[in-house]
């Protein structure tokens, strides 16, 4: 069994991405570290949680340039993204990734990701508010597993969701845990085709929702997937894991949700973006056939631009509305915001309107009404390509964005009509307009089989070197 390790690097910019995601790298240099954002959380203390992936322990092979996964990071910055309190990388010889995250009510940050040591199993692991690895653990299973996402409960247990892959296809993992990363329970909910889990949500009432991504066995585009799962009263409830319902979001031209949060009343908002078939629908080829959490999957040669989407649901899972816009690129949702006025504001990334002269992509902000109205738009860019990472609205009614550029995580602050009142970085008008919507909603027959994962560890160890600071911007 390998040995991981964790190690308190310089700060410096690799995406960790799914199982089904490695892609190759364009070149290496001889530092080995480069860590880059994949989800960031504004903190109770004002700081900044970045989670993302770094090879410190993993050096890629140079003849292959393959793996660009590499190990855990995780991150504290303050000051605006300028400096970093702390930061930790876990990793062993193998592979590590990680795609989620929680801070729970006493501080601990909790990240679900998955371990290659042996095969490719799901991983749990708890950092303590200083960044210190309290504990982790590894579940093995007879397929493929990993976790992208993990709440807390308000007794402090956790429920995560994920992938459980055999060859039969991919299936839902969702699993609760005691405090300690012991696990109660686990479901693999599957369909006739693949489905995964990327995003839980908890609700009002104690139970959680599920949000993924799902692919018919028949071909076709992508759909959303939503599960309303029990957790049941405590970990020997043996209706922990039963599911109380469950949606299919299609479109004809499909879709991909890149966010999901839940609102008042017990309903739901989807955001994401279309995802229209490549190669042969027949075959199940989709251009988006993965939930990312930066960017709603990735991006094939030879795809049709995506059209933005958001979907609003009922507290059964009802459709209330649903809207699509189309812009001069490609564009997707990857955040959402409920505001205090009563609007939405979405973040995602368009390669429209200058942006593929200058940096590739630019952030791409959008405001609508509670009942999907489109209200504003704009987006912001620099010589460096942007995506979201976090989203916060203060006291003052303005919002914090946080933002991936390059190796750096610059600040913007914005008010009400997208006027750019902190921050550096080019502010324009955009012009998506509204398109007409297909999307529709039915019930999917699940399965239900609980898993046999056997709980196991990596044993890791840790080392703290000091923090670096890292440029705010890149104009």
């Amino acid at each position: 069994m390998g040995r991981a390790r964790t190690d308190r690097p310089e700060a410096a910019g690799v995406p960790v991405l799914g199982l089904a995601a490695l892609i190759l790298l364009a070149g290496c240099d001889a530092d080995p570290f480069h860590p880059e954002a994949v989800e960031a959380h504004f903190a109770g203390d004002g700081s900044m949680l970045v989670l993302g992936a770094a090879n410190r322990f993993y050096v890629p092979d140079p003849a292959t340039m393959v793996a660009p996964a590499g190990d855990l990071w995780l991150a504290r910055l303050e000051d605006g993204g300028a400096t970093t309190r702390w930061q930790t990388v876990v990793g062993t010889a193998a592979l590590q990734g990680a795609a989620g995250f929680t801070e729970t009510a006493t501080g601990r940050i909790v990240v679900a990701g998955y371990d290659l040591t042996t095969d490719a199993d799901a991983w749990l692991l708890a950092f303590d508010p200083d960044g210190d690895l309290t504990w982790e653990r590894v579940l093995r299973g007879d397929g493929l597993q990993e976790l992208r996402d993990v709440v807390e409960l308000p007794a402090g247990d956790l429920v995560a969701v994920g992938n459980h892959i055999t060859m039969d296809g991919a299936s839902l993992l969702v699993m609760r845990a005691d405090r300690d990363g012991i696990s109660c329970w686990q479901q693999v909910l599957g369909l006739e085709g693949r489905v995964g889990g990327a995003q839980v949500l908890l609700r009002d009432d104690g139970d959680v929702m599920v949000v993924g991504l799902a692919e018919g066995a028949a071909g076709g585009p992508a759909e959303a997937i939503v599960v309303s799962v029990r957790v049941g009263a405590d970990c020997a409830d043996p209706d922990g894991g039963a599911v109380a319902w469950a949606r299919l979001v299609g479109a004809d031209d499909g879709f991909a949700p890149g966010r999901a949060a839940l609102l008042p009343g017990g309903g739901l908002l989807l955001a994401g973006a279309s995802a229209p078939p490549a190669g042969d629908p027949a075959l199940g080829e989709v251009c988006y056939d993965r939930l990312d959490n930066d960017g709603n999957g990735a991006v094939d040669e030879g795809c049709l631009p995506r059209d933005a989407r958001v979907v609003s649901l009922g507290p059964g899972g009802d459709l209330l509305w649903d809207l699509a816009l189309e812009g001069d690129g490609d564009e997707g949702i990857a955040d959402l915001l409920p505001l205090s006025d009563g609007r939405f504001l979405l973040a995602g990334t368009t390669d429209g309107y200058g942006s593929r002269i200058a940096g590739d992509t630019d952030l791409w902000l959008v405001w609508i009404t509670a009942d999907g109205t489109l209200d504003l738009q704009r987006s912001y860019g620099s010589t460096d390509p942007e995506r979201p990472l976090a989203l916060r609205q203060g006291a003052d009614e303005t919002v914090t964005v946080a933002v991936a550029q390059g190796g750096a995580f610059p600040i913007l602050r914005v008010d009400g009509e997208g006027a750019l009142v902190e921050g550096c970085g080019i502010a324009r008008d955009t012009t998506a307009h509204v398109v007409g919507g297909s999307v529709a909603v039915r019930e999917p027959v699940l399965s239900r089989d609980p898993t046999g994962l056997i709980l196991d560890s990596v044993m890791p160890d840790s080392d703290r070197p000091a923090p670096l600071a890292v440029p705010i911007c890149n104009p």
